[in-house]
């Protein structure tokens, strides 16, 4: 017997949330309305020049991977470029930052857990 799902478990690229601002740095949600969401997975663009700011830190875990452009990504005292297919993973209690070095915009897909959303 098969209950029947009362959302849809497929999402369009239209209907990710933004939870950024699409001009400097977007974050787009996948599966905002997704019952008892315990991941928070984001379609992330940065425009040039575009940074985080002041490290931040939160109870969580996050890993990601550049899908285009090169970011330079802090955590604590270490530092890195990371370019198309580099990724990271660290503990979001660590200060981390995130900043575009690329000459054209940059992209992230990453996850959050639990989500911060």
């Amino acid at each position: 017997m098969n209950a029947a799902i009362p959302y849809s478990p497929f999402y369009p690229a239209n209907e990710w949330v933004e939870i950024g601002k699409a001009q400097t740095i977007s974050y787009r949600v996948l599966g905002m309305n997704h019952p008892n969401r315990q991941i928070l997975m984001l379609h992330e663009t940065y425009a040039v020049g575009a940074d985080s700011g002041v490290p931040y830190a939160h109870s969580a875990q996050e890993a990601g991977v550049v899908i285009r452009g090169a970011v330079e990504v802090t955590v604590g005292d270490q530092s890195r470029v990371l370019k198309e297919g580099d990724g990271y993973y660290f503990d979001s209690r660590i200060p981390h930052r995130f900043r575009n070095v690329a000459s054209g915009t940059s992209t992230i897909l990453s996850a959050v857990t639990p989500p911060t959303y």
